[in-house]
């Protein structure tokens, strides 16, 4: 989206000097702002009301379990907009309602709710459009109906189409007859290149066999490089949950780290130089079966009182990994059903503790039993 901030109307009195070029200003004259102007603090949220409320108007439904997606159904067809900031990303099964889509954003201007889902249904087809902030992804079923959204929200707001998405918050993402990937390379190689490892010697795990950490080694003097470091890590581990574990770990020391954190992030690096196309395929032959793995480490660290309500036996900790996971299956099931999406019920979910399957399969045993609170 062009100039997108300044598609919003301001809710409050925001008064202004007048611009130097304005010759007509009487001496200590000031000026009523209608619209939104870059700098102010309500810009990004008086945007994502306009775009979300003209997203609406065209047809489009919020997804009430994504907020920066949006469907738009009918029976034949599906179109669905991603939405960041001012990047829309639009997908649809037909290119015409991705043309008519692409129109309505060149030529005009989102609900009264700060959401970033929004979806279009009818009895043929479906329109989604994903939102952050200004970028916007739209799928649907039929390609004419991403092309009229397109189409409404240029007409509305000026839009960059990027046509088919190949790049999306730093997501490569590549298409085939067999499935989509989607991975982070360059973001891989820009860590390397930033962290002066982009000739380092590739090594094949993601943490050294029996890593532990001392809290008797010198700290950094540089802290916030770790905090950097572990915090572009936290994003790359959207595609690469093969690295999920010692992120996580690394995670716990950004207040509190040493040379030997330090060196297991630059690790982690060394690791990630020699895979850095590894990412998530999604195979077109996908039944879009849901199935879930959960698992507890009880009392891994019995002196950091992080948490605040304690597990005082295995059991409890593995009931409160499967209650957490339950919730996670039950968001990701909304989320495909926005997309008339249904997966086959019931969803297997897997956990390694027979105390805990008996607590949850047991009519009896929850009604004395704590409920997951943290």
């Amino acid at each position: 989206m062009y100039n997108a901030f300044l598609h919003g109307y301001l809710d409050e009195e925001v008064f202004m000097l007048p611009p130097p070029s304005y010759t007509k200003a009487k001496p200590n004259e000031v000026c009523l702002s209608k619209r939104s102007l870059y700098g102010l603090k309500q810009v990004s949220r008086q945007w994502n009301v306009e775009f979300c409320a003209k997203l609406q108007a065209y047809g489009f439904v919020q997804s009430a379990h994504d907020h920066c997606l949006f469907i738009k159904k009918t029976s034949t067809s599906i179109l669905a907009l991603l939405v960041y900031v001012d990047d829309v990303l639009v997908t649809g099964t037909h290119e015409s309602e991705i043309k008519k889509v692409k129109q309505f954003l060149h030529e005009k201007h989102g609900s009264a709710h700060y959401h970033c889902l929004f979806t279009k249904k009818t009895s043929t087809s479906i329109l989604a459009l994903l939102v952050y902030v200004d970028d916007v992804l739209v799928t649907g079923t039929h390609e004419s109906e991403i092309k009229k959204v397109k189409q409404f929200l240029h007409d509305t707001f000026t839009i960059k189409d990027m046509e088919y998405a190949k790049y999306f918050l730093g997501l490569k993402i590549a298409r085939g007859s067999d499935g989509t990937y989607v991975n982070q390379r360059k973001y891989v190689l820009d860590i390397l290149q930033d962290f002066g490892l982009l000739g380092a010697k590739p090594i094949v795990t993601s943490l050294p066999k029996g890593q532990k950490f001392s809290s008797t080694v010198s700290y950094l003097d540089e802290p916030e490089k770790y905090c950097k470091l572990v915090g572009r890590l936290l994003y790359l581990n959207l595609t690469r949950p093969d690295i999920s574990y010692v992120v996580q770990q690394l995670s716990q020391y950004v207040h509190s780290h040493t040379q030997d954190h330090w060196q297991a992030t630059l690790h982690v690096l060394k690791y990630l130089k020699g895979t850095p196309s590894r990412g998530l395929f999604f195979s077109s032959n996908n039944n879009l079966s849901l199935e879930a793995f959960c698992d507890a480490d009880w009392a891994a660290c019995k002196e950091s009182c992080k948490s605040l309500t304690v597990s005082r036996s295995s059991a409890e900790a593995e009931y409160r990994s499967l209650a957490f996971t339950v919730c996670e299956l039950q968001w990701i099931s909304y989320i495909l059903q926005d997309f008339q999406v249904s997966p086959p019920l019931p969803i297997p979910l897997w956990c390694n503790n027979m105390a805990a399957l008996h607590i949850t399969i047991n009519s009896v045993f929850h009604k004395t039993y704590k409920a997951p609170t943290d």
